[in-house]
């Protein structure tokens, strides 16, 4: 799609189910069943899509998140072990678009379906051309203790980002 003179593309990364139990963790019992019996929705079963957006505009190629990333190796998720299987560089070259044609990329929040891709599987940055922005508020939360509690898989994650 077209906003003004910028073309936007939308593209679905990767598709993850939750159980409702952890995608509305804070919800009353009672409240969740409720809701989801209304919407006929199966509480072992919350699609949710992973996605990344592209940016065209003035020969710039803007990246906004990266997508869950591909992983050979499972990741620890609450103690299950889960495959991440982004196809997001993959999609971008379908458009004729390489990763190092890459010029930005924005870094919403620090979640793993929004920061995975940032990286290969080899450690390597998938976008070696790109500008990366973020805010300063979402990286000292992550690098600090205040982030001490949050799921190990988000850390692996923020390491791998610190350690480049």
């Amino acid at each position: 799609m077209k906003v003004g003179k910028i073309q936007c593309t939308v593209f679905r990364d990767y598709m993850f189910k939750y159980q409702a139990k952890d995608f509305f963790i804070n919800a009353k019992q009672e409240e969740l069943t409720e809701s989801l019996n209304k919407y006929h929705v199966d509480a072992s079963n919350i699609p949710s899509p992973f996605l990344a957006v592209l940016l065209e505009v003035d020969g710039k190629k803007i990246v906004i998140d990266t997508g869950v990333g591909f992983s050979e190796k499972p990741i620890d998720v609450r103690g299950n072990q889960v495959f991440f299987k982004g196809r997001f560089p993959q999609l971008l070259l379908q458009q004729n678009i390489k990763k190092e044609d890459i010029t930005d990329v924005i870094v919403t929040h620090f979640h793993p379906d929004h920061i995975s891709g940032i990286f290969s599987d080899e450690g390597r940055v998938n976008f070696p051309n790109a500008h990366f922005h973020m805010h300063e508020a979402e990286w000292n939360f992550w690098h600090s203790a205040q982030s001490d509690n949050q799921p190990g898989q988000f850390k692996y994650f923020i390491e791998r980002i610190s350690r480049n």
